[in-house]
C-alpha cells in the first residue's frame, strides 16, 4: 500500500484526515437519531415529564401504560396531565414515542432480545407495529439497525 505521508503531506494531516473522515460517516449514520435524541436531552425537564419518564420505564410493556393508568399513578385528572405536558411542550403521546424510541435504539445495540421480545418490552401488539414505529423515527427498520451497529462497534 502506498503511503499517504509525503514531504507536504504530515502523519498529523493524514491523521487528521481520517478522523474527520470517521467523525463524517458516523455523524452520517446517526443523522436520523440525533433530533430525538437532541429531543431527549433538554436541560431543565419539567418534574411531570420526569416523573412519566420513571413511570414509563416501569410500566411500558404492561397491560396498563396508558394515559388513565398514568393519572391514577400521579393521582391527577387527566385534563390536569394533559395541560402540564401541554405547558412543557408535549404530550402523551410524543413522550410515549420518545420513550419508546430511546429504549428501542438502547435494546437493539446491546440485548440479545429478538424484534418480537423487544416490541413486548416497549408495549407494542406484535413486531409488525413496532417495526412500523422505528422505521417512521429512523427510516429503516430494527434489525437493518441492529446490523449497522454491531458492524459499526466492529470496527
Amino acid at each position: 500500500m502506498e503511503s499517504l505521508i509525503t514531504p507536504d503531506v504530515s502523519e498529523e494531516k493524514v491523521i487528521l484526515l481520517i478522523d474527520d473522515t470517521v467523525e463524517v460517516a458516523a455523524n452520517e449514520f446517526h443523522k436520523p437519531f440525533d433530533e430525538y435524541l437532541e429531543t431527549l436531552k433538554r436541560p431543565h425537564l419539567p418534574r411531570i415529564v420526569i416523573w412519566i419518564t420513571e413511570w414509563m420505564s416501569e410500566r411500558l410493556g404492561t397491560d396498563s401504560h396508558d394515559i388513565d393508568s398514568l393519572c391514577d399513578y400521579l393521582e391527577m385528572p387527566k385534563r390536569t396531565v394533559q395541560r402540564r405536558l401541554k405547558s412543557a411542550g408535549t404530550g402523551y403521546g410524543e413522550l410515549r414515542d420518545k420513550f419508546r424510541f430511546q429504549r428501542s435504539v438502547e435494546l437493539l445495540s446491546s440485548a440479545e432480545l429478538s424484534i418480537e421480545q423487544i416490541a413486548e418490552r416497549l408495549g407494542y401488539g406484535d413486531r409488525t407495529s413496532f417495526t412500523a414505529a422505528f422505521k417512521r423515527w429512523t427510516g429503516i427498520a430494527p434489525n437493518e439497525y441492529r446490523t449497522q451497529v454491531r458492524k459499526h462497534c466492529s470496527r
